[in-house]
């Protein structure tokens, strides 16, 4: 919370609560809410989203459907939190944080793949953002989707991926 560089602090007092949740169940053995519930652990998604109207909604659609949702502004923060404890998918929308989302995307896919770790990642783009497509297309474990696409489309991919399904990138 006290970090120098504010890009590294918690952005909103929601990815705080997260954490301190994390650290509860790290402690605990099990889950947040005081021990092991004998249901499986929701799966994580990371969401590197600087829109802050769009991280709600996101967090919002996401924790419906049963994922825990990290989020950040900064996609270092993915990076970050992958090294430290590794999450289930990475989704990463390179229209709102730019370049540096993509190499952070590229950077947790490989990392997951030389871990051996079951993973799942969609980066988003948008149409003049199309040529970054070719850093990403030809991975088993992820997915481009052009923008517009909407949260239910989102999602489906998703889990799509996750359950190892069609790989196929939307035009």
């Amino acid at each position: 919370m006290l970090a120098f560089d504010p890009r590294r602090r918690y952005q909103t007092p929601s990815q705080l609560l997260d954490a301190v949740k994390s650290a509860r169940r790290e402690i605990e053995g099990g889950d947040a809410q005081g021990g092991s519930s004998g249901k499986p652990a929701a799966r994580e998604v990371f969401i590197a989203e600087s829109d802050l109207r769009l991280q709600d909604g996101l967090r919002d659609k996401f924790k419906e459907k049963g994922f825990r949702v990290l989020l950040a502004s900064d996609p270092a923060r993915a990076l970050d939190r992958f090294r430290q404890r590794p999450y289930d998918a990475l989704i990463v929308d390179a229209n709102t944080v730019g370049e540096d989302g993509v190499h952070v995307f590229e950077r947790v896919l490989t990392e997951a793949r030389d871990k051996s770790l079951p993973f799942a990642g969609i980066l988003i783009l948008s149409p003049v953002q199309a040529e970054w497509a070719s850093r990403v297309n030809g991975r088993d474990n992820a997915c481009v989707m052009m923008l517009p696409v909407t949260v239910k489309e989102l999602r489906r991919k998703l889990q799509e991926l996750l359950d190892g399904g069609p790989k196929q990138a939307r035009a």
